[in-house]
């Protein structure tokens, strides 16, 4: 699915100890906490570090890097500690012998090794009877009976291989690197492919349906981790390149930039790799760049991503499909943030025109094309005019999404906007606040759009003649900012002028 924005924020005035004997402060510490802590602290990995590098003269640093390189051999290679009788890999040897002998225990344990070890829900355990893959037969059999999901469980428990709480499963890091490493490069592969299709069908990210976020935001960790391993072994598929795209839109979605980026720009690589650089999906991916690049401040970099992706969905789907209606009215957003106001105009209109014709007069994007409307007319002065759009998008959303969904708020927040610049500051104020209770609930209260409600608060006040409190309310947007985008974004830059500037005004 592609990301479309949808205006209106409102940012200027009224818009929008010790170790091993180590000293912990010397460089020598410093390299075995490291080395420490990629071993996990199991105490069997640590003796083995130590045997090394006593019996090798060699350094806590030298073995960190062997171990990121060569790890199998390293643990072969090592000196047995005298308080053991054999190495890591035959220790863990045996244990996998004997879990063999228990139904789907090994299946189990093989699925984990491509999922996040941290927490692995149960719930998503369950579902390996939606994924069709031979491998997984055993596994499934036992998933349909509690009794021998039981017994699998309590085989890896007994082996110390998998931990049970709380509805989830954690295991061991250097478990899961073992286990891979004992599986050829056939039955590796497909068992990422397993835990690939698994979370496909889990992870139905949907941005207006509320309900969604929370599963997926508990699989997240592991969409993570398959999509790591899949670029890790060159693994590319449209599953894989679908996992990043919708990863990367979860994270974006609710303010996490830095992090989108390479979800996206893996998913576009993979889709341009296997589809064509004509296809929707490389379209879909291109257009979701250029809505990232644009929500970090980079405009310029943005427009080429829209306009390429326009071409595409013009070309491949025809001028009247949803998909290009959604890159028109990219473009729109973007020649608007870039000041060009007469020229965004036709891109909103037409992208409005489309959707009512193909998704219906109460369709979310239909709202979202209204809302852009509304906005530019506001932005071009023509307060009366941009009432009944922002009113028409208000209507729909509070229908089709719920009164307590993000646009929902935004809407009313350009209600506020409209409002305030009409001199009706009481009302305004009503519509503010109301957007900031939603938006903080649904997106937290550190989240950039919270720092929008609150930014537009502070202006409110500052018209009211309360600078105080506007001053407070404009450093707790300011703080947001600069610890969500960092100082040097935009919409920081801007946050910070416009505390000196009610600043200035409570020192005057």
């Amino acid at each position: 699915m592609a990301a479309s924005p949808s205006e209106g924020e409102g940012w200027g005035e009224g818009e929008n100890e010790r170790l091993d004997g180590l000293e912990r402060k010397s460089e020598t510490w410093q390299q075995a906490a490291d080395l420490a802590a990629a071993l996990g602290r199991l105490p069997l990995a640590l003796e083995h570090a130590a045997a090394y590098v006593a019996s090798k003269g060699s350094s806590y640093a030298s073995y960190h890097q062997l171990f990121n390189e060569r790890q199998n051999e390293l643990w072969q290679r090592a000196e047995k500690p005298e308080r053991y009788h054999a190495t890591i890999t035959t220790t863990w040897e045996l244990a996998f012998d004997e879990i063999k002998k228990t139904p789907g225990a090994l299946e189990l344990l093989n699925l984990c090794c491509f999922l996040d070890p941290e927490s692995v829900p149960l719930a998503l355990i369950y579902q390996i009877s939606t994924v069709k893959a031979q491998h997984a037969a055993p596994l499934q059999a036992v998933v349909a009976d509690e009794l021998a999901l039981d017994d699998a469980l309590g085989a890896l428990r007994r082996y110390s291989l998998v931990q049970k709480a709380d509805g989830a499963l954690a295991l061991h890091r250097l478990v899961q690197a073992v286990a891979r490493s004992r599986m050829d490069e056939d039955l590796s592969q497909s068992w990422l492919e397993t835990a690939v299709k698994l979370l496909v069908d889990q992870f139905n990210y949907d941005q207006n349906d509320m309900r969604s976020w929370a599963y997926c935001g508990e699989l997240l960790p592991h969409v993570t981790f398959a999509v790591n391993l899949a670029e890790q072994v060159t693994y590319e598929t449209s599953s894989v390149a679908y996992l990043n795209n919708e990863g990367g839109r979860y994270l974006q979605f609710f303010g996490n930039f830095a992090a989108t980026k390479p979800f996206l720009e893996r998913a576009a690589q993979i889709y341009e790799s296997i589809s064509g650089s004509e296809h929707p999906h490389t379209a879909t991916s291109l257009n979701n760049l250029g809505f990232l690049l644009k929500a970090m401040g980079d405009l310029p970099a943005a427009r080429p991503f829209f306009e390429r992706a326009l071409a595409i969905y013009e070309k491949a789907l025809g001028p009247d499909h949803p998909d290009t209606a959604l890159s028109l009215n990219n473009l729109g957003f973007l020649l608007k943030a870039m000041g060009d106001l007469p020229a965004a105009r036709p891109f909103y209109e037409y992208a409005l025109a489309i959707r009512e014709k193909a998704l219906g007069p109460d369709h979310p994007d239909t709202a979202q094309s209204l809302n852009n409307l509304g906005f530019l007319l506001r932005a071009m002065g023509d307060l009366p005019a941009a009432r009944p759009f922002y009113e028409r998008a208000l209507a729909i959303r509070e229908k089709a999404l719920g009164p307590d969904h993000p646009d929902t708020a935004q809407s009313l927040n350009n209600l506020g906007l409209l409002l305030k610049a009409m001199g009706d500051l009481a009302a305004a104020r009503q519509f503010y606040e109301r957007a900031l209770a939603i938006t903080e609930n649904a997106l937290g209260p550190d989240h950039p759009t919270t720092a929008i409600r609150l930014n537009n608060l502070a202006w409110l006040a500052h018209d009211e003649g309360d600078f105080a409190e506007a001053a407070r309310l404009m450093r707790q947007a300011l703080a947001i900012l600069e610890k969500r985008l960092g100082p040097d974004h935009p919409d920081t830059v801007r946050s910070r002028n416009n505390l000196a500037a009610i600043e200035a005004k409570i020192s005057s």
